[in-house]
């Protein structure tokens, strides 16, 4: 029997000889060509086969459901092979390779491959516990791989030249999937009331969560207000002691080594504010010398950073003097500046204009890929949190609801929305839309109809049965806002 891996959304099958016709009818859709050309394209299929049948190479079907829809496959790296050990640069001896691709052609550009290669290299902690090392080598000018390897978490190591292509070297440090958080069964609960005059009541803020901080991982509180997030964030910094539980930064208890702890860790939140009468660079300065800079060092972080935010020209000017998007670009500079290994940032791009929010997040991500930084982010931006988060928590009333990727809790909303410009037969319609008790809103002859995905084919069945005729159609897929605000109700 066949080894099955088992994972929430995705299913990875140990590859057989009686998979070989399905992989085989899959290398011919004209998509894989745009990547394999002729005429090299069946050498190298020939060459693909050898090592899937190989004992060194280690293949597996992806299946979505029931319904197989790529390949993914790693091998370990032959030091002795001359063709391929004489681009690689010095490697742990435990570095094994890794390819992958869609093949089921209706999968293709949207965005599974990212999905199954990010559970698959998680899953390889699993399989192969010696391994510390992944390698997986893109054209340079496939753009779209690059992006995908870079969200996954893989880093760009150099460009190598082999026999007639070149190649880009992306590396992913297995290391980066050992925790450096850890929260078991942490619960803060506040009293109020002063007894005998007063009768105690108690509330509970943070009810028994726990979880875990992967290192290079930027991982998103997401829940209403009230649910818990900043509280969490205050018992990781210290400043609320919890009433149970454990947290753990880099395998030390953290109520036993807090000072060591607090040495890597770096804050910011969205609507703290800085001493008002100390200039930015005063007060960045501060903050350099609690973490122990040396003066030069110093100076050299808070010229990168201010410039970094554009507010280096800024930099004599009064903290209190600064605009509220100013402030906290300020907020953030004070957070990095210590290099830290973990970031918790808490409502970071609040007040900031959306230009500059952008130019934010990609300095986020630039941390996580260039530097390995671990990040905990809360945020009421649905846009962000799916942009820069590889996992979200989803808190409500002080519990973790879900833990999974952002894709996957939008797709976990059933609900689409299904825009219809109608050119004749509005009142019949309507008429059925009410009589299906479906959820619509109409504007003259413009139509939105909210329904599950699956009876979008029975709508548009019944509208060509009666002749209702429509100039236009569109569907809008369910985003991590949907998932956000079927969970606040």
């Amino acid at each position: 029997m066949s080894q099955i891996i088992d994972m929430s959304h995705f299913t990875f099958k140990k590859l057989t000889e009686k998979d070989l016709p399905l992989l085989l009818t899959w290398f011919k859709e004209p998509h894989v060509g745009k990547w394999w050309p002729t005429p090299e394209k069946d050498e190298l299929l020939e060459k693909f086969l050898q090592r899937i049948r190989s004992k060194d190479t280690f293949g597996y079907l992806v299946f979505l459901g029931d319904v197989p829809i790529g390949y993914i496959q790693y091998y370990y790296i032959d030091r002795n092979n001359k063709k391929a050990g004489s681009w690689l640069p010095p490697l742990p001896e435990t570095t094994i390779g890794t390819d992958q691709f869609i093949g089921d052609p209706r999968y293709v550009g949207k965005g599974y491959g990212t999905l199954f290669i990010k559970q698959f290299i998680h899953e390889l902690k699993k399989i192969e516990p010696t391994v510390t090392t992944v390698i997986v080598d893109p054209n340079p000018e496939n753009a779209a791989a690059i992006r995908c390897y870079e969200k996954v978490g893989f880093m760009r190591v150099g460009i190598y030249d082999v026999p007639g292509d070149r190649h880009l070297l992306m590396l992913y440090d297995k290391g980066t999937l050992m925790p450096v958080l850890t929260v078991n069964n942490l619960t803060k609960i506040f009293t109020s009331g002063f007894w005998p005059f007063k009768k105690l009541q108690t509330y509970t803020a943070v009810d028994n969560i726990s979880f875990q901080l992967k290192k290079g991982e930027i991982l998103g509180f997401l829940g209403p207000n009230g649910a818990g997030k900043t509280t969490t964030i205050q018992m990781l910094l210290g400043t609320l002691t919890p009433t149970s539980g454990m947290i753990t930064y880099f395998g030390n208890d953290f109520a036993q080594h807090r000072v060591a702890a607090l040495k890597k860790i770096g804050y910011a939140s969205g609507y703290d504010k800085l001493p008002a009468r100390l200039t930015i660079t005063e007060n960045l300065d501060i903050v350099g010398r609690i973490y122990g800079l040396k003066q030069s060092y110093r100076g050299q972080q808070i010229e990168k950073l201010l410039k970094s935010f554009g507010i280096w020209q800024l930099r004599d000017r009064q903290t209190g003097t600064l605009s509220a998007g100013q402030a906290t670009r300020v907020m953030l500079a004070k957070a990095f500046i210590s290099d830290p290994e973990v970031v918790l940032l808490d409502e970071p791009t609040a007040s900031l204009d959306p230009d500059v929010a952008h130019e934010v997040r990609q300095f986020i991500l630039a941390q996580r890929n260039e530097r390995g930084t671990s990040i905990l982010i809360t945020s009421h931006n649905m846009d962000e949190v799916t942009e820069l988060c590889d996992r979200v928590l989803v808190l409500k009333n002080g519990t973790i609801i879900a833990d999974n990727t952002p894709e996957l809790l939008a797709r976990s909303t059933s609900k689409v929305r299904v825009h219809l410009t109608i050119s004749s037969d509005v009142e019949q319609a309507l008429t059925y839309l009410h009589g299906a008790q479906l959820t619509y809103t109409a504007q003259g002859n413009h139509v939105t109809i909210e329904l599950d995905e699956h009876a979008i084919a029975r709508l548009l069945a019944h509208l060509a049965e009666h002749k209702i005729i429509y100039s236009h159609i569109s569907i809008d897929k369910p985003t991590l806002e949907d998932y956000f605000l079927s969970i606040a109700k």
